[in-house]
């Protein structure tokens, strides 16, 4: 043999060699990405817990969502500085301002310590509120009815998880306040007046947050609390607002499983796009998307219903990015988180619909969770029902959810001016209506533009119907 046919030989075996050994070198390396992935570890390294795997492998599952919806919307932002108090007004601008100046200081509150105070008397009881509402400086957030103290970080908190706890109280309103040496503590208050004082794991001076959270300037309005009640703070100058004009995206682009909402949907709810049969109901103001497992109702109102077969259900470890290793592994921190989630998915910011979390109702027995909510605009209830949207979750699947897909978005040239609050809780008394009222948009009969109005608050319907 030829010295140079020697040394093709040669160089022939080095290269199938060298490609055995990169075979087995991305078998190898395949092997570890997948326990990664699964396992959150590798043979050099301490294993990662199931809560901090989870934790790593959700920011890319949220990495595409831009909409950034919380489903907590305050019914009420004020601000006490100085003996002054003044409220935000309804307008989204305002309200993420402030917002964005005190979440993280609550969910460094909620993610600290807190005490349950009890009082030997009614007096008490209102001595202590009274004490907190004549306070020189505070923030005041309130909400529509009572939520458990669960729902705070996984809604505000970026990627939280905690295990469920058995130790929960009920808010509807949070005073921010400064203790004795100026740093920040909180007190909660249910509709029941149960309170919680909350404390930060580390010292966080009010001062900052206060100055942050308030800017003299237009959208703010002078407020009082009212005789009627131990806590219910009322607005005291009218307001102009803007009118509003709602539109279903089934009647601007259609139902039909070409649209791109409408397969942004079948993606939400794990439906397989390829496989879906539609049924269009006999007037054609309903379509029936139906796939193995689920059905996706869809009408011109922009009413959507997602029902499960009994078998069927979206995993929610397809949202949490995560395989359980048991189906009721997942913390109550986790399902709200996946909801969030979905939400996000749904909605974008140009529809001007934000979620808001209204009630919870736990079956234990079924192992049960169903989560409402209304839907809001600059700060105002889109609809006066008592809920607009439902999800249901059955363990470790989602199995049931109702809601709206629609625009809500400002018309500038209607203009209105709004009764203070103050007298349209007698004017509304004087008519036999008692309790709280909210701004909710109205329709006129001759126009299609929704205006704002107070009206009674639907807090007193049941919402598991």
């Amino acid at each position: 043999m030829k010295f140079s046919e020697r040394a093709r030989s040669v160089i022939s075996k080095i290269e199938i060699l060298i490609a055995v050994v990169m075979f087995f070198v991305m078998l190898i390396s395949c092997g570890m990405y997948i326990n990664v992935k699964l396992n959150g570890k590798v043979s050099n390294l301490p294993p990662l817990s199931e809560n901090d795997t989870k934790m790593l492998l959700r920011s890319s599952v949220t990495d595409n969502i831009s909409y950034n919806d919380d489903l907590l919307e305050p019914t009420f932002i004020g601000i006490k500085k100085n003996g002054k108090l003044s409220a935000a007004l309804p307008d989204d601008e305002i309200r993420r301002s402030v917002e964005a100046s005190i979440y993280d200081a609550v969910g460094t509150l909620f993610g600290g310590t807190y005490k349950k105070i009890e009082f030997d008397s009614n007096q008490k009881l209102q001595e202590y509120v009274e004490q907190i509402k004549n306070s020189e400086d505070y923030i005041l957030v309130g909400f529509y009815r009572d939520l458990p103290s669960t729902v705070m970080l996984p809604c505000i908190v970026g990627n939280y998880r905690v295990a469920d706890s058995k130790d929960i109280f009920l808010f509807k309103y949070l005073f921010l306040l400064p203790d004795r040496n100026g740093n920040l503590y909180a007190c909660s208050l249910s509709e029941d007046y149960e309170i919680t004082e909350l404390y930060p794991a580390q010292s966080i001076k009010f001062d900052k947050i206060l100055n942050e959270s308030y800017d003299v300037s237009e959208g703010w309005s002078d407020f009082e609390y009212s005789d009627d009640d131990l806590l219910n703070p009322v607005l005291l100058s009218s307001f102009k607002a803007y009118g509003y004009k709602t539109e279903s995206f089934a009647s601007l682009y259609g139902k039909d499983n070409k649209q791109a909402w409408v397969m942004n949907l079948f993606d939400v709810f794990s439906i397989n796009s390829s496989l879906v049969r539609s049924f269009t109901s006999g007037d054609n103001t309903e379509i029936n998307h139906v796939d193995e497992f689920s059905e996706l109702i869809i009408n011109d109102s922009g009413d959507v219903e997602f029902k499960s077969t009994e078998t069927g259900g979206v995993n929610l470890d397809e949202y949490i990015g995560y395989m359980s290793d048991s189906v009721s592994a997942n913390s109550f921190s986790d399902k709200i988180y996946v909801l969030k989630t979905m939400i996000n998915k749904i909605c974008k910011d140009s529809d001007g619909v934000s979620y808001s979390m209204v009630g919870i109702n736990y079956d234990n027995e079924k192992d049960s969770l169903k989560v409402y909510f209304k839907y809001t605009v600059d700060g105002i209830f889109v609809y006066g029902s008592s809920y607009d949207a439902v999800f249901e979750i059955s363990r470790n699947l989602l199995v049931y959810a109702r809601f709206k897909v629609f625009k809500c978005n400002r018309v500038h040239e209607v203009q209105s001016v709004i009764l203070p609050q103050k007298y349209a809780m007698v004017a509304s008394e004087d008519n036999g209506i008692a309790g709280d009222l909210c701004l909710v948009l109205s329709q006129t009969e001759d126009s299609d533009v929704m205006t704002v109005n107070w009206a009674a608050s639907p807090y007193d319907m049941e919402v598991d119907k």
